[in-house]
């Protein structure tokens, strides 16, 4: 049985063959700052806030501004996935070719064209 804290040491080598057969992977936005939500519809994306520019002053400087870092949860509007079945004892004596070939051709073949054409 696939656990997900084994899945998630392969999220980026899949987001690398995302990138590579993607024409539009330009346009991403920074993975970095966006994290898993709770759920696996959501995600979590950082919203930073901060003051514009004020007046500066030769006698008191500049002036303080305020600046907030807080969380939205985002939900998809839809949910599609695919589950596949590969024997953990064949993935391990394959060196982890049996699962990672698998589903880099997905997301290659399958989710890539599905995105663009969405």
């Amino acid at each position: 049985m696939n656990s997900i804290s084994l899945f998630k040491k392969y999220i980026a080598k899949l987001d690398e063959v995302y990138k590579s057969a993607s024409k539009t992977a330009v346009l991403d936005g920074d993975a970095e700052l966006v994290r898993a939500g709770a759920n696996t519809n959501e995600i979590v994306v950082p919203k930073l806030s901060m003051d514009g520019l004020a007046d500066y002053s030769r006698n008191s400087g500049y002036v303080k501004g305020d600046v907030s870092l807080t969380y939205e949860t985002v939900q998809f509007n839809y949910d599609r996935g695919r589950k596949f079945d590969v024997d953990a004892m064949n993935n391990e004596e394959t060196a982890g070719i049996a699962f990672g070939k698998l589903s880099s051709e997905f997301i290659r073949t399958r989710v890539v064209p599905r995105l663009i054409n969405a």
